[in-house]
């Protein structure tokens, strides 16, 4: 079905500067995909990034509620790399699944304005403690 007949897509318009068209059309002609897929994938950050800032504050937490460190990193990737107080290398670290440390949990906390029993949880969520087996013995005490 042609994206022009399906319910699921809507025609969107606009005036933008003609050198921007033109860069976006080359673009476009480059990666060999129409205009509509560049729109798409030029539009899905911009809408993801301003839905983030206009949501209150109660909704975006729901809206973006992370399970893991990771999560956490990655959904606030560019405000804890602006707070300049984790380093880039390690930030990508913790973005891949490194443990946090305890100091980068309360800087986590408080760049990101969120209570330190938070993030915790999320440490031990994404870090759970492996049980420790009891020491085998030779049967004697």
């Amino acid at each position: 079905m042609a994206k022009a007949n399906d319910p699921d897509y809507f025609q969107l318009r606009g005036h933008i500067p003609k050198k921007l068209a033109l860069r976006f059309k080359a673009i476009c002609s480059m990666r060999q995909i129409d205009f509509g897929e560049g729109m798409e994938e030029a539009l899905v950050p911009w809408v993801e990034q301003e839905e983030k800032r206009l949501l209150p504050k109660e909704e975006k937490s729901k809206a973006n509620e992370p399970q893991t460190i990771a999560e956490l990193v990655k959904n606030n990737y560019f405000d804890l790399m602006n707070s300049g107080k984790i380093n880039p290398t390690r930030l990508k670290e913790l973005a891949f699944d490194e443990k946090p440390t305890t100091a980068e949990l309360v800087i986590l906390a408080n760049v990101l304005d969120i209570p330190e029993e938070l993030v915790v949880e999320l440490r031990d969520r994404s870090f759970p403690q492996k049980k420790s087996r009891p020491k085998q013995t030779n049967g004697h005490t």
